[in-house]
C-alpha cells in the first residue's frame, strides 16, 4: 500500500503477487493488486510531462528530504488532493511549507527566493522614490531660495534693507530662544530687545519677552509686555495667533496672581483668536482653581456652628427641607465636619431621600471611620431600601466599635424582624 501511495507501481504489484502465492485466497490482497494496475494504467495513459506524471513523481522520490514528507499521512493525503486537483498546489504552497520543496523541485523555481527578490526589488524601488522625492524637494528649495534672491535683487534698496534688518531681527530671536532653552534668561531678553531694535513692530519678539519675564515670575512685566503685543496688533500688525499668545500669556500671569475672573476672561478672548487646545485645558485649570478659592475663603468653623444649630432647630420643628439647607451651608463653611454630615443625613431621611442620606453617612465613615452614628444612619439607609443584609453588616460594623450602643442594637432588631416576616409572607 506504501509503495503504491509513493507512485511505485511495479514495485507494489510485485509485493501484491507475492502475497497472493502465499495467500491466494486473501480478498484484500486481491482487491489491492487489482487497484494498483488500474492506477499504473491511468498514470501510463498521463502526459508523461505532466504535473504529477511518473516522471515527475520519480523525480520527487528522488530527493531524499521530499521523499521522507510521504511518511506523514496528513502529508499523503494533501499530497493526494493535488494530484487530483493540481490547481491546488498553490493553495497548499500556502498552507505547508513542504509544498514549496515539492513546487520547487517539479519547477525550479525557488518561491522563497522568488519573494525575498521581490522584497528588495520593492525595497529598491521604494528608496529610489523617496531619492528623487528628496531631490525634487532639494531642487524645489534650490528654485524657490533663487527666484526669491531675484526678486529681492530686483526691489528697491529701501526694501532691501529692509529685509535684511529682517532676516538679521529673526537670527538674534534664535539665538535669544537658545539662551531660554539654557533658562539664562537675563541674556534671553537681551537678544530679543536687539531683535526688537531691528523690527519694533513684530509682536512675536515681544511675546517672548513677556515668557522670559513669566518664567521669572515677574508677573506685572509679563503683564506689560503682553498689553504692549496686543497694542500692536490693534494698530495694524495683526495675527491672530500672536494676538492669542498675548492674551493667553497674560490670562497666565493673571491667574499666577490669582486674579481668577480676569484670567478667565482673557482666556476666553484668547481662544475666540485661536481656537488652541491648551488653551482650553488652561481655561479648565483657571475655572478649577476659582472654585477652590471661593470654597477656601467660605471655610469659616465658627459660622458653620451658627448654621448647625440653625439646623438643628428646624429639625426638631419638623421642618427638613430648611434643616437640609442650613446642614448644607454649614458645610460649605466647614467640609470636614462629621457632626453636618450626620445631621444632614438625618434630615434626608426624614424627607425619604434616602440615596442623599446614605452619601452623607458614606461620607461620615470616611472622614472618621470611628464615628458610630454614621453607621446608624447608613444601616437606616439599607433598612429602607429592603437591603436587609446590607443594613445588618453595617449595624454590626457599629456595634464593633461600641457594642453597648442602644440604638444600633434597636435598629438591628427591627432589621432582623423585617426578615421574618418577609419569609412569613412568603411562606403563606
Amino acid at each position: 500500500m506504501a509503495l503504491q501511495q509513493l507512485g511505485r507501481f511495479d514495485d507494489s504489484i510485485a509485493a501484491y503477487e507475492h502475497g497472493l502465492k502465499l495467500n491466494p485466497e486473501n480478498a484484500q490482497i486481491k482487491q489491492g493488486l487489482e487497484q494498483c494496475r488500474k492506477e499504473k494504467a491511468a498514470a501510463e495513459t498521463d502526459d508523461a510531462s505532466g504535473m504529477f506524471g511518473p516522471q515527475a513523481m520519480a523525480k520527487l522520490m528522488a530527493n531524499p528530504r521530499i521523499a521522507g514528507y510521504f511518511q506523514d499521512p496528513k502529508y499523503r493525503n494533501s499530497f493526494e488532493m493535488c494530484k487530483k486537483q493540481p490547481e491546488l498546489l498553490m493553495q497548499m504552497v500556502q498552507m505547508d511549507p513542504r509544498f514549496m520543496d515539492v513546487f520547487k523541485e517539479l519547477t525550479g523555481i525557488d518561491l522563497m527566493d522568488m519573494q525575498a527578490q521581490q522584497m528588495k526589488a520593492k525595497e529598491r524601488q521604494e528608496e529610489a522614490r523617496k531619492k528623487a522625492e528628496e531631490e525634487a524637494a532639494k531642487k524645489r528649495a534650490e528654485d524657490e531660495k533663487r527666484r526669491k534672491e531675484e526678486e529681492e535683487a530686483a526691489l528697491p534698496e529701501e526694501e532691501k534693507q529692509k529685509i535684511a534688518r529682517k532676516k538679521q531681527a529673526e537670527a538674534k530671536k534664535a539665538e535669544g530662544n537658545e539662551f531660554y532653552k539654557k533658562r539664562q534668561f537675563a541674556e534671553a531678553l537681551k537678544k530679543y530687545d536687539e531683535a526688537l531694535e531691528l523690527d519694533e513692530n513684530e509682536i512675536t519678539y515681544i511675546n517672548n519677552k513677556a515668557t522670559v519675564y513669566f518664567e521669572m515670575k515677574d508677573y506685572d512685566k509679563c503683564i506689560e509686555q503682553c498689553d504692549l503685543a496686543i497694542q500692536k496688533s490693534k494698530e495694524g500688525y495683526y495675527d491672530y495667533q500672536k494676538l492669542g499668545k498675548a492674551l493667553a500669556r497674560k490670562a497666565g500671569a493673571k491667574l499666577a496672581l490669582q486674579e481668577y475672573d480676569e484670567a478667565i476672561e482673557l482666556y476666553k478672548s484668547s481662544l475666540l483668536e485661536n481656537n488652541d487646545a491648551n488653551v482650553k485645558d488652561q481655561l479648565k485649570k483657571a475655572e478649577k482653581q476659582k472654585r477652590e478659592d471661593e470654597e477656601r475663603k467660605m471655610i469659616d468653623p465658627e459660622k458653620a456652628e451658627e448654621h448647625m444649630n440653625a439646623g438643628k432647630e428646624l429639625f426638631t420643628n419638623g421642618n427638613f427641607p430648611g434643616a437640609v439647607k442650613e446642614f448644607t451651608e454649614g458645610i460649605r463653611r466647614n467640609p470636614t465636619s462629621t457632626a453636618l454630615y450626620s445631621n444632614r443625613s438625618a434630615a434626608y431621611i426624614k424627607l425619604m431621600e434616602f440615596p442623599y442620606a446614605m452619601k452623607d453617612a458614606e461620607k461620615c465613615i470616611q472622614l472618621d471611620p470611628n464615628f458610630v452614628k454614621a453607621y446608624l444612619r447608613k444601616g437606616t439607609c439599607h433598612h429602607f431600601l429592603k437591603e436587609y443584609h446590607k443594613a445588618l453588616d453595617t449595624y454590626d460594623k457599629g456595634l464593633k466599635l461600641d457594642s453597648e450602643n442602644k440604638d444600633l442594637k434597636e435598629a438591628k432588631l427591627k432589621t432582623m424582624q423585617a426578615i421574618q416576616m418577609g419569609a412569613f409572607a412568603g411562606g403563606s
